[in-house]
């Protein structure tokens, strides 16, 4: 994808709500080769708020997002290159570019 200029879009959604979560279950993870570890099928009882996001529950939670083409032109995108920083667009597409040409020289 860094290559091709290529990237996908993740939406933010309000409260910060998502399609999935942890489920914070009880579990182990290390144990003696010679024991064989019980896995009890529960979740924990000391709730930890990193794992209580909220979770989507509307068919219609991407009606907010843009979806013709004038309405994705005039949205405010925020760009993340492959480094973790912001950027834009037009820097996405000169390291893509730069990145080919570097990799199409070696061949």
């Amino acid at each position: 994808m860094v290559v091709e200029g290529l990237f996908f879009v993740y939406p933010n959604f309000e409260n910060e709500t998502s399609f999935s979560t942890n489920h914070y279950e009880t579990g182990i993870h290390s144990f003696a080769p010679w024991h064989e570890p019980e896995i009890p099928n529960i979740l924990r009882e000391d709730k930890d708020e990193r794992f209580t996001t909220p979770l989507i529950d509307s068919s219609n939670v991407f009606s907010f997002l843009p979806t013709t083409a004038i309405e994705i032109q005039n949205y405010n995108f925020s760009y993340i290159n492959v480094f973790h920083e912001l950027t834009t667009l037009e820097e996405i597409t000169k390291f893509s570019e730069e990145l080919k040409e570097k990799l199409n020289s070696q061949c």
